[in-house]
């Protein structure tokens, strides 16, 4: 399959995207930190009970629990400036030094 535009990214200005096996976390310009991916792992850092689990176009079941966030997801961190996506896990840093994983 060739390459494609992803919608969901059209218009933002990204400053750099980490994949893992199986999830991925984005920065863009401004600060903004994304994931998207595995979640049932708890990969992400986000509540999966605050996701919208009735939208089959954003989140994956499998067995009859959420398995994949489709639509990459903003975190609740102010001012990501680099982030990297480990095997089962992230870690962003923040522009005032501080880690979150």
């Amino acid at each position: 399959m060739p390459p494609r535009k992803v919608p969901f990214f059209v218009g933002k200005h990204m400053k750099m995207i980490e994949d893992a096996l199986r999830h991925s976390v984005d920065v863009i310009h401004g600060g903004e930190c994304l994931v998207w991916g595995r979640i049932d792992g708890a990969q992400m850092g986000l509540d999966i009970k605050k996701l919208p689990l009735d939208d089959p176009n954003k989140v994956l079941f499998a067995h009859g629990r959420p398995r994949i966030l489709l639509q990459p997801t903003s975190l609740d961190l102010l001012g990501c400036v680099y982030a990297v996506a480990g095997s089962d896990h992230n870690i962003v840093i923040t522009s005032d030094g501080k880690a979150y994983s």
